[in-house]
């Protein structure tokens, strides 16, 4: 057997609704080997879909209720609307990374554009970190040599966006082509110096593209020509005996309505109004806020660019004590009394059973599934998830504000053309040695991809993983082959005291990077 080489392509929102006629037709000739020439599968990523808790879960094989992390940050809970929101970063997942286990067996190891990479760990070989690094960040990878190679370097774009006008929808496209090339040629020459085994790159410009550009088929083929290009130039370098080519979720069209949720609950007797002077004050300053949105462009704007604090702020205009449910733009939550309720388990069945049922004035269901919290999160910190996860389906945006209406025209991100917390359901393909040749896997987890790495370089995944090796992809004859030995996975002080969290400005401009997306 040769050595081992492995290099796993990130294309970043990548779904096979879009890929899959491309492949067919041939307009991608190296993804389109791959596919044709390996083993495919949906990659079942975990809610909600959002790309820091995604990538933390596949580079550890830990499903998020061991990691502790829900949608972009900790688990947050609209009770507690004063504490700071501290998003995903690198030393909030306390897990050893895919790469820190490979550097632990003498192998090197390049790691570029990962979500939730930052601050970065110091490897043997190189890391450049990815989405989610504060734009002013001048220690986004190691070794510090790199420096050297990183002269005109960017992470993301910076475009600017106004609610009521367009987006300059064709200089968005080559900027992010410029960032995506420039990347791709400044690992190539990086890995001529830094030799490695493994190499994971992540191609964001991917996700950012259909958000704009979902009903544009024509563009994203385009820019998807462009990436298969690149990825021939990271294969001619690193020569790979394997290669995976995943994403982190799928995609879909964006939202058009607004469910407010908490306003739902409501009007069931099932959550109460704040009295206090605060809440009082909060439910009208967002009422008056939202009308004027509707009459005023300069309003709308202010607005808009303050979502995420009108979201937060829910949680004031809600009585705790008084009710048994309140919710958050991602799941449900039993008050703490609610949950040593003898009916907390009909009750909460009750209500799944209604939102599955649920439909708006015009007649759209309003949720693809309604998830107990069990069903989805097992682990460590199992209780801190929400009792219930509803699943809208692609026209629903969720909204935790107390408001005079159930459902409503949703008004920000005209822009945003694509979206995907409805659809968990990304990409997978492995091409290479002792892999079956033309085989749809069915679905596979974006958890199983780090175990099957470490079988791949002869290591048996660690017990604590909740992910697997994906046998089914390779040949008996050459599974056979393959001696596994133990790894250890022992996490220390040393692994972290070098690395900081976001300061109060980095946890801003991540921030701002996260509404021009309409994450917050």
């Amino acid at each position: 057997m040769k050595e081992t080489k492995v290099l796993i392509v990130g294309l970043d929102g990548g779904t096979f609704k879009k890929l899959k006629p491309w492949l067919a037709n041939g307009d991608l000739p190296l993804l389109s080997k791959f596919f044709n020439g390996g083993c495919h599968a949906n990659l079942r990523a975990f809610f909600p879909t959002l790309s820091p808790l995604e990538w933390a879960c596949f580079y550890t094989g830990k499903a998020p209720s061991k990691l502790g992390l829900f949608a972009l940050s900790h688990v947050e809970d609209l009770k507690d609307p004063l504490i700071p929101r501290q998003f995903i970063d690198s030393t909030a997942v306390h897990a050893k990374s895919l790469w820190k286990i490979l550097n632990e067996q003498k192998i090197a190891v390049g790691v570029v554009n990962i979500p939730a990479t930052y601050p970065v760990e110091q490897l043997d070989g190189f890391i450049i970190s990815g989405y989610m690094t504060p734009p002013s960040a001048l220690d986004y990878y190691h070794p510090k040599t790199l420096k050297n190679y990183l002269n005109g370097y960017r992470i993301d774009s910076e475009f600017e966006y106004m609610p009521d006008k367009p987006i300059r929808r064709e200089e968005i496209f080559e900027e992010l082509d410029s960032i995506a090339d420039h990347r791709t040629n400044t690992v190539v020459e990086i890995m001529r110096s830094v030799k490695v085994r493994f190499l994971a790159i992540n191609f964001k410009e991917i996700d950012v593209l259909q958000h704009i550009f979902w009903d544009d088929d024509s563009t994203l083929l385009k820019f998807m020509k462009r990436v298969d290009l690149m990825i021939g130039k990271l294969v001619d370098e690193i020569q790979p005996t394997h290669i995976f080519v995943m994403s982190d979720h799928g995609f879909h069209e964006a939202e058009s309505e607004y469910f407010y949720v908490n306003e739902w609950l409501k009007q069931k007797n099932l959550l109460k109004p704040a009295s206090s002077l605060t809440g009082r004050f909060w439910n009208v300053a967002y009422k008056i806020a939202i009308a004027l949105s509707k009459r005023s462009q300069t309003i709308r704007e202010f607005v808009m660019s303050h979502k995420e604090s009108a979201a937060k702020y829910a949680g004031f205009q809600i009585d705790l004590n008084r009710s048994t449910v309140y919710a958050s733009q991602w799941g449900m939550f039993f008050a703490p009394q609610a949950r040593l309720d003898p009916k907390y388990e009909q009750t909460r069945k009750q209500l799944r059973e209604e939102l599955i049922s649920l439909k708006s004035p015009s007649g759209y269901t309003v949720f693809d599934h309604v998830y107990l919290r069990e069903e989805l999160f097992q682990g460590e910190f199992h209780d801190r998830f929400p009792d219930l996860i509803p699943i809208p389906s692609p026209r629903f945006l969720i909204n935790p504000n107390l408001y005079d209406k159930i459902f409503d025209v949703r008004i920000d991100r005209p822009y945003l053309k694509g979206a995907h917390k409805s659809d968990a359901n990304g990409i997978f393909i492995v091409w290479g040695e002792g892999v079956r040749e033309g085989v749809d896997l069915g679905t596979v987890s974006i958890i199983d991809i780090t175990p099957t790495t470490l079988s791949l370089f002869g290591y048996k995944p660690p017990s604590d993983m909740d992910g697997r090796v994906i046998e089914e992809a390779f040949s008996s004859e050459f599974l056979a082959k393959i001696t596994r030995q133990e790894v250890s996975i022992v996490i220390s002080g040393e692994d972290d005291k070098d690395r900081k969290t976001y300061t109060e400005q980095e946890q801003e401009q991540i921030m701002d990077q996260l509404r021009r997306l309409g994450y917050v």
